[in-house]
């Protein structure tokens, strides 16, 4: 997400008049028996649990499909400048994101629960982002207030193939004839199969397991890393904050399972997934160009949403997940004017909702 900033006034106060106006907003007890009969007696009736596994069968192909979309609406603007607080200014920023995702996967035999290759085709990537911005009555037509965008990826089309390293742990990515641009595979994740969510080892309904928080944000916004999903005018490389949202991810999360289900044809196990989660990220300037400063970032997400498991396929079936968003941004800028360097803090904060949902293509 992109943070448009305020163009420097000719003076003190002229800045001070207009820097509330022009500024826009780039988480039983165990029962022990008594006795080695009861403990035969209890065991002869205990019910089997289910064992939730990924268990795609090598050569087999799964068109995938993943939509995102976030909105966000601004709940409070204050601004200070040299310390002081400047004018309040009544303020309405929206921003809705749209993420749509395709992608067909077909699959080498299985090593210890994970595919040994994954060879993925990239059919479709694109989206759109809208940033509105009302501004306080009769301030209106005050230069451009509505920004729309259309978003692309270089991947699109293309396929890129994911072998499993040898120890097991991690893939690398390349195109098939190793020729392309190496910059398109930076960041890429081979998982988009959600197996994060599922259990280790059997379960039995209403059985609960702990989730990291890491697999929910790697599932927001759509899995498989960073997919280069872009505007042609974004120049500002944004990895860096991906990253850091990632490394700083915290929070709790679980899975339930609630029995089956048959779904489209397909029996499935459900599972009721929520959790909260936050992560922050800073970009410091401080050190770059006049009008640069150091902007943090921080995202709660309050999740709740359910997985549907293809027993019989070993794969996901369908995916839904809503998430209550709040965000917060601040700017810490040092600005120059005719009169001197001000210092300038700007914080908002947004509240919004976001829908997920990812299904396999029959």
């Amino acid at each position: 997400m992109r943070v448009l900033k305020s163009a420097p006034t000719a003076s003190r106060r002229s800045f001070r008049q207009s820097a509330s106006l022009g500024w826009r907003c780039q988480t039983m007890k165990t029962i022990l028996p008594c006795t080695s009969v009861l403990s035969l007696v209890l065991l002869s009736f205990a019910l089997p649990g289910d064992q939730l596994r990924f268990a795609v069968k090598e050569k087999a192909k799964l068109n995938k499909v993943f939509d995102d979309k976030t909105e966000l609406h601004s709940t409070s603007f204050s601004m200070t400048i040299d310390g002081d607080e400047a004018p309040e200014m009544d303020f309405k920023l929206s921003y809705d994101e749209k993420t749509h995702v395709e992608v067909t996967d077909e699959y080498g035999a299985l090593k210890d629960g994970k595919p040994s290759k994954v060879t993925r085709v990239y059919n479709k990537l694109g989206g759109s982002t809208l940033q509105k911005i009302e501004p306080p009555e009769g301030m209106e037509g005050h230069g451009d207030v509505d920004e729309l965008k259309e978003r692309s990826s270089k991947l699109e089309g293309l396929t890129v193939v994911f072998k499993l390293n040898d120890d097991g742990d991690g893939y690398k990515a390349d195109f098939p004839d190793g020729k392309g641009d190496a910059d398109l595979l930076k960041r890429l994740d081979e998982d988009m199969d959600l197996r994060g969510f599922l259990p280790k080892g059997e379960v039995t309904e209403d059985k609960s397991w702990e989730i990291e928080p890491e697999v929910f944000n790697a599932v927001l916004g759509t899995p498989g890393g960073d997919l280069k999903i872009r505007a042609e005018d974004d120049e500002e490389d944004d990895s860096d904050i991906a990253q850091q949202f990632e490394d700083n991810v915290k929070g709790k999360c679980k899975g339930t399972y609630k029995g089956r289900r048959e779904v489209d044809g397909h029996k499935c196990a459900v599972i009721e997934l929520e959790g909260e989660i936050k992560t922050h990220a800073k970009d410091d300037k401080s050190l770059g160009d006049e009008d640069e400063g150091i902007k943090t970032i921080a995202l709660e997400y309050t999740l709740e949403g359910e997985l549907l498991w293809d027993i019989e396929e070993g794969h996901f079936h369908k995916c839904t997940l809503s998430s209550k968003v709040k965000m917060t941004m601040k700017d810490e800028v040092t600005i120059e004017t005719d009169d001197g360097k001000l210092e300038m803090v700007r914080v908002a904060e947004f509240e919004g909702e976001s829908e997920f949902t990812a299904a396999i293509e029959d």
